[in-house]
C-alpha cells in the first residue's frame, strides 16, 4: 500500500521534471539559490553586525546607570559626613548647650538666631537639601532652607527612631506621595564627652534634585531617563513610570541589562546594586527610543535586500529564458526525431541567441538529421529489406522441428539397420538440442543433470574407456534452479583441456554440497591442470575455450549478472595436478513447481 502510494505521488511529479521546462526552471534555481544566499549572508552580517551594536549600547548604558548610581551614593555619603560636620561644629555645640543650660528666654533666643544662621549656611550649600529641621533640648523646632513646611509629629517620630541609634545617622526612606529622603542625627554633646542630650537635626533631601544633579553630567542620557531605586522591593522613587520589583526581577535574575515587554511595550532595562544604601537602581529606556534609527535602518535594508531579490529573479528568468528556450525547441525536434519523423525542416525555427555555442549546436544538429536522413532513405532501408529477407531464409533452413524429425528419421535408420550406438548418439543430440532451445533461462540442476547426462553418452560413444565420468547430486538439490547450461560447457572444457591431452583415462567428477543459503557444485578432473596465468588470461576472455564457445567467463558474468558479484566461478589447478571448479550458487527454489 505504501508503495503504491509513493508511486501515485512521485509520478506526477517526474512527469513534471521530464517536462521541456525542466532545464529553465534548474537553471532558474541556480541563480534563485546564489541571489538568495548572497541576501542571506548580508542580512546575516547586517544581524551580526546589528548584535554588536546592542552588546555595544547595553554595555555603555550600564556603564553610565553604574557611574550615575555611584555618584548618587556619593551625594549621600556627602551629607551624611556634613551632618557629622554640623554635629561636631563648636558654634553648634556652644549654642545648643546655651539653650540647653541657660533660662534666660533671651539668650535662648540669640543661640537659636546664630544656630538658624549656621544651619543655613549648609542648608544652600547643596540645591538638593530642602530643609534642615531641627529640634533643640527644650523641644522647640524650627527649620531652615528652601522649603521649610515644619512637620513636627513627624519630626518627633524620626527623634524616637534616631535616639535608638545612639548618635548614628539613619535614613529614612520616602513615604508615598513624596519624594524627600530624610537624613537624621541625634546631638550629643561633645565637650568632655558627657554624651548629654543636645537635640536632633533633620537633613531632607530632593530626591529629584538629587537625580537631575547627577545625571546632568550625561545630557544625552538624561532625556530619555526613567530611575526607578529600589529598597528591597519597595519603589522609593521614580522618575517616570512607576515600576513594580515583578516587573524588574527577572532581569535582576539574570544579569545587569535586558529587554522587557511592559504593558505591550519593549523597554531596555539596566540594573546595578548599591553598597553604601544597598538600594537597587533601575534606568528604564524606551526600546523604540534608542532604537528609532536602527529600525529605520533595517526595515530600510528589508527593502532593499527584497527589490534587489525579486529584481534579481526577474533577471535571472529571463536570462535562464533566453539560453532554456533554443535548447527547448531543439529538445523538441530530437523527441520528433525519436518518433522516426526526420522532417525538421519547416517546423518551428530555433530563436536567435547571443550564445554562439548554442547557434552552432543547433546547426550540427541539423546537419546531423539531414546526413542520417540520406542515409536512411538511400541504404538504410534497402539493407533492412536484405536482412530481413535474409534472416527469414535461415530461419526456414534451421527450423527446430526440421532438426527433430531428420534427427528421428536418423534415429529410426539406425535402429532399423542394427545400429544401436549410432541410434544412441543421435538421441542424446536430439535431447541436447531440445534442452539447448528450451526457453527458460533458468532451470533446476536436475534438469541441467540431464542435459549433462546427454552430453556425456555422445562422449562415451565417442571416447569409451578413456572416459570415466561419475555425478552425485542429491534430489533435495536437485529442485534448486540454476542457469541453463552451466555444467555442460565446464565438463566440455574438462574433456578438451583434459581428456584430448592425456593417454590414459580421464576421471570427471561432479557432486554438490549445501552450505547454510549457497549451494557449491563442483567439478574436478585428473587432467593435465594449468598455470595461473593461464587462468587469468582464459577467465579475461583473452584466450578463447575449445568448446562450444559458451567459456568459463561468460558463465561467471552470467551468474554474477543473476545473483550478484558474491556468487559466480572460481578454480583452483596446478600443472599436472589436476583442475577443480567451484560454482556458487544461492539457494532458489522454481515457484512454479512448488
Amino acid at each position: 500500500m505504501l508503495l503504491k502510494i509513493c508511486n501515485k505521488t512521485l509520478r506526477p511529479v517526474s512527469r513534471w521534471f521530464s517536462t521541456r521546462y525542466t532545464l529553465r526552471f534548474r537553471l532558474f534555481m541556480i541563480l534563485f539559490t546564489v541571489v538568495f544566499t548572497i541576501c542571506l549572508l548580508s542580512m546575516g552580517t547586517f544581524q551580526i553586525a546589528l548584535h554588536i551594536y546592542d552588546k555595544q549600547l547595553y554595555n555603555e548604558s550600564a556603564k553610565v546607570l553604574n557611574l550615575s548610581s555611584r555618584g548618587i551614593e556619593d551625594e549621600l555619603k556627602k551629607t551624611e559626613d556634613n551632618s557629622f560636620i554640623i554635629m561636631a561644629d563648636p558654634n553648634v555645640q556652644d549654642n545648643l548647650s546655651m539653650i540647653k543650660d541657660s533660662s534666660d528666654i533671651y539668650l535662648g533666643y540669640q543661640a537659636t538666631s546664630r544656630l538658624q544662621d549656621i544651619l543655613l549656611s549648609y542648608a544652600v550649600s547643596e540645591d538638593y537639601i530642602s530643609s534642615i529641621d531641627f529640634i533643640d533640648s527644650k523641644s522647640n523646632q524650627f527649620s531652615v532652607g528652601v522649603d521649610t513646611k515644619l512637620n513636627k509629629e513627624k519630626n518627633k517620630e524620626i527623634l524616637i527612631e534616631a535616639i535608638k541609634h545612639l548618635g548614628k545617622n539613619i535614613w529614612i526612606e520616602p513615604e508615598a506621595g513624596n519624594n524627600y529622603l530624610i537624613a537624621a542625627r541625634v546631638i550629643r554633646r561633645t565637650h568632655n564627652l558627657s554624651l548629654d542630650y543636645l537635640g536632633l537635626m533633620v537633613i531632607r533631601i530632593d530626591l529629584n534634585k538629587l537625580v537631575r544633579k547627577v545625571f546632568g553630567n550625561y545630557p544625552n542620557s538624561s532625556a530619555d531617563l526613567n530611575l526607578q531605586i529600589f529598597s528591597g522591593k519597595k519603589n522609593i522613587f521614580s522618575s517616570n513610570q512607576k515600576l513594580e520589583w515583578k516587573d524588574v526581577k527577572s532581569i535582576c535574575n539574570n544579569g545587569n541589562y535586558g529587554v522587557k515587554t511592559i504593558d505591550n511595550k519593549k523597554f531596555f532595562i539596566a540594573i546595578t546594586q548599591a553598597k553604601y544604601s544597598g538600594w537597587t537602581y533601575v534606568n528604564v529606556i524606551p526600546y523604540e527610543t534608542i532604537y528609532k534609527k536602527i529600525i529605520f535602518v533595517r526595515n530600510a535594508m528589508l527593502l532593499i535586500y527584497a527589490g534587489v531579490f525579486i529584481m534579481a529573479l526577474w533577471f535571472g528568468l529571463k536570462f535562464a529564458e533566453n539560453i532554456t528556450k533554443p535548447v527547448e525547441i531543439l529538445a523538441l525536434k530530437m523527441k520528433d526525431i525519436e518518433m522516426d519523423d526526420f522532417q525538421v525542416n519547416g517546423k518551428e525555427t530555433i530563436v536567435e541567441c547571443n550564445i554562439e555555442e548554442i547557434n552552432e549546436l543547433y546547426r550540427d544538429f541539423e546537419m546531423m538529421v539531414e546526413k542520417i536522413n540520406t542515409l536512411i532513405k538511400e541504404n538504410y532501408q534497402k539493407q533492412i529489406l536484405l536482412k530481413d529477407t535474409q534472416y527469414k531464409a535461415l530461419q526456414a533452413q534451421i527450423n527446430p522441428h526440421f532438426l527433430y524429425n531428420t534427427l528421428d528419421s536418423i534415429n529410426w535408420m539406425a535402429k532399423t539397420n542394427s545400429e544401436p550406438r549410432i541410434s544412441m548418439m543421435v538421441e542424446a543430440l536430439g535431447k541436447l538440442l531440445r534442452s539447448a532451445v528450451y526457453k527458460k533461462d533458468l532451470i533446476t540442476i536436475a534438469e541441467e543433470e540431464k542435459i549433462l547426462e546427454n552430453y556425456i553418452t555422445i562422449q562415451k560413444i565417442r571416447f569409451e574407456e578413456r572416459l570415466d565420468f561419475q555425478m552425485n547430486v542429491e534430489n533435495e538439490i536437485g529442485q534448486y534452479l540454476i542457469p541453463k547450461l552451466t555444467l555442460q560447457p565446464i565438463v566440455e572444457n574438462a574433456i578438451n583441456y583434459g581428456l584430448e591431452q592425456m593417454t590414459g583415462v580421464c576421471m570427471i567428477r561432479v557432486w554438490a554440497e549445501k552450505r547454510e543459503e549457497n549451494i557449491e557444485l563442483f567439478i574436478q578432473d585428473n587432467g593435465p591442470g594449468m598455470d595461473p596465468e593461464y587462468w587469468s588470461k582464459l577467465r579475461t576472455g583473452e584466450i578463447k575455450s575449445k568448446g562450444s564457445g559458451i567459456g568459463l567467463k561468460n558463465i561467471d558474468d552470467r551468474i554474477k549478472m543473476l545473483y550478484g558479484e558474491e556468487y559466480g566461478i572460481s578454480i583452483s589447478s596446478e600443472p599436472g595436478k589436476g583442475t577443480r571448479v567451484i560454482i556458487c550458487l544461492p539457494i532458489k527454489i522454481d515457484e512454479e513447481t512448488v
